[in-house]
């Protein structure tokens, strides 16, 4: 009350302005209890309009951490009377999680095993979040509108965006969106300038505005997303309790991943339009060629799911089912959700990439597909109630199908990326792939971890294993890499594509989406390999492997490696990571947690 009444009294602000200020906050309670809390803590010591000299918009306003003041955009109110405009209730949801989000901290990555390291917010960081949101109108809106939206999601509550947070520890994402808690996260140094003391800074607003844009979409897309998942569950359990012997998942895992084509394919065009509306604010007319040729080379990668330059002409011209509004924006229309589904969503693995065309790297292990990465979780979801049935119902046998090829799968990319067998991890579960004739049987196993096998974690596992090799000595001196150091890559080769976190939980829905992910589990990994003292022709074959893309052929070979004495070793290696991994896990529960 006390700051509501020093906001009348600072000249320019007339009787109406302060009533619709008083009463957009007494009209909202759990704003009303956050902004008590921060004036309580002396975080929040006044409101204030920008100052005449102020000339940048700030659409949804902005938090000056030292005076504790909040300013709001003079376009929040109303030209006259007491009462609120949405607007207004709007911008102060913004700024209350603004607020929090300056007085936060995050946690920087530590060796397994050593307490985690947290550090506050910076006003760089925080002025750096603002200038983004700021930058674009049309973002601007997005997070405005989010911030009033209720979820409609089954069983849920609150508004679409309730928090600004971090990505986890160990993990290096553009960002991501997590349903549960409605929070959009960002990566430390995604917000932190990069200068001559602080090199590892990666701030960049046109990127970082790319990537608000689409994550904040997969907000407004969480409801109807919740719903797919929803109906997916209800299907698979009917499949599962029916009475026939082939149980066919094939239709509504296919459902379940058109949803989530749909969902990505509208963040990319939320992120595009966000995007947009920056350089467009920037410069007036802002084209498509400029947004090829004049923005920076992160964005320049994206916009490529959209636009290409003809190299005939040297004008950009719209991928194949774009189609762009007369000021370049992109609509939310079937035909463009559609085209952005077939450009982004359906973008190959690497090792299915043809020649020319740019890849998609996603997951754990950067080797899915968006397809299987959303389709392990699914597989993992239709095994755990197969398996949940089986023990209600021990005398019935099913046969589990899938029309592998029509829905897009891969066992050999699902399996990369992870497969979690919750009930009985140690045995593979059968299945049948109708889309060939007959069926051809495969088989899933558990590959989320190395707790059944460590050579199994994130790896593909074959249904038969070649036999163990004969061992040879190598001759003392043959090796043109003889006192080369090391005789193998120190480290396996950098992911260069966007790669999102998967979740994988039985019956947990993949809330998170983000773009860009590498797990700090794999760099350790990575570590003790470089530091293995072998020098044998399994590591040559296996570098020529590498070198040359051929995956199978690497498969197999760590498969023959890992049954000999070396290999064991290397094992056994994996062995401590994996107890120092839960020492590290053990440590971390124990120490402070932040609830957003």
């Amino acid at each position: 009350e006390a700051i509501l009444v020093q906001f009348g009294q600072q000249p320019g602000i007339s009787p109406d302005q302060e009533a619709q200020l008083r009463a957009a906050i007494l009209s909202d309670t759990e704003l009303l209890g956050k902004l008590n809390l921060a004036t309580q803590n002396s975080q929040l010591l006044g409101f204030a309009l920008p100052a005449e000299s102020h000339t940048a918009p700030i659409p949804v306003g902005h938090y000056h951490r030292p005076t504790g003041i909040l300013s709001l955009p003079s376009t929040a109110f109303q030209p006259s009377g007491t009462a609120p405009g949405t607007e207004l209730g709007a911008v102060l949801r913004v700024q209350e999680m603004t607020l929090r989000f300056g007085h936060d901290s995050y946690v920087i990555p530590t060796p397994p095993g050593r307490p985690e390291i947290r550090l506050p917010v910076s006003q760089d960081m925080l002025d750096n979040l603002q200038t983004t949101l700021n930058g674009s109108p049309v973002l601007a809106e997005q997070v405005k509108r989010a911030a009033i939206t209720p979820d409609t999601s089954p069983h849920a509550s609150g508004r679409l965006l309730e928090n600004f947070g971090f990505v986890r520890s160990g993990i290096v994402a553009g960002g991501t969106y997590t349903g549960g808690n409605h929070a959009m996260r960002l990566p430390p140094l995604a917000l932190q300038t990069k200068t001559a003391a602080h090199p590892q800074g990666g701030f960049d607003a046109d990127d970082l505005t790319f990537v608000i844009g689409h994550e904040i979409q997969h907000g407004f897309n969480h409801p109807g997303k919740m719903r797919a998942t929803v109906t997916f569950f209800q299907q698979v359990v009917d499949i599962s309790e029916s009475p026939d012997e082939i149980h066919d998942y094939s239709a509504p895992t296919r459902d379940y991943i058109q949803a989530a084509r749909e969902d990505e394919a509208k963040a990319e065009i939320a992120g595009w339009n966000a995007s947009l509306g920056r350089q467009q604010r920037i410069t007036p007319g802002f084209s498509l060629n400029d947004m090829l040729q004049r923005t920076s080379i992160t964005v320049q990668e994206r916009v490529r799911d959209f636009a290409e330059i003809n190299t005939t002409t040297k004008i950009a011209t719209p991928k194949p089912g774009l189609t762009f509004n007369p000021d370049h924006s992109l609509a939310y229309s079937p035909a463009n959700i559609a085209a952005m589904g077939q450009h982004y969503f359906d973008r190959p693995a690497p090792e299915h990439a043809p020649p020319g065309q740019s890849p998609v790297q996603l997951g754990e292990s950067g080797k899915a597909d968006y397809a299987n990465y959303y389709g392990a979780w699914a597989i993992e979801q239709i095994i755990h109630t197969e398996r949940h049935h089986a023990q209600q119902h021990p005398a019935l046998t099913h046969k589990l199908t899938l029309d592998m090829a029509g829905i897009g799968l891969k066992e050999k990319l699902m399996e990369q990326e992870g497969i979690d067998i919750a009930i009985d991890k140690a045995t593979p579960h059968p299945y049948y792939d109708s889309s060939q004739t007959p069926a051809a049987p495969g088989r899933f196993h558990h590959t989320q971890d190395g707790s059944i096998d460590p050579r199994h974690d994130h790896r593909y596992v074959p249904v038969t294993p070649p036999p163990a090799p004969t061992m040879q000595p190598r001759p003392a001196g043959n090796s043109e890499r003889e006192n080369s150091d090391p005789p193998y890559p120190p480290y396996l080769p950098a992911h260069a594509n966007p790669q999102p976190t998967r979740y994988s939980a039985p019956f947990l829905p993949p809330f998170v989406s983000a773009i860009d992910a590498l797990d700090e589990k794999e760099r350790e990994w990575n570590r003790l390999l470089a530091e293995s003292p072998f020098d044998d022709p399994y590591l040559d074959r296996a570098y020529a492997a590498l070198m040359t893309g051929d995956s199978d052929a690497l498969d197999r070979i760590s498969i023959e490696f890992a049954q000999t004495p070396e290999g064991q070793h290397l094992a056994r290696l994996g062995d401590r990571l994996l107890e120092e991994q839960q020492r590290a896990q053990a440590q971390t529960q124990r120490g402070p947690v932040l609830h957003l």
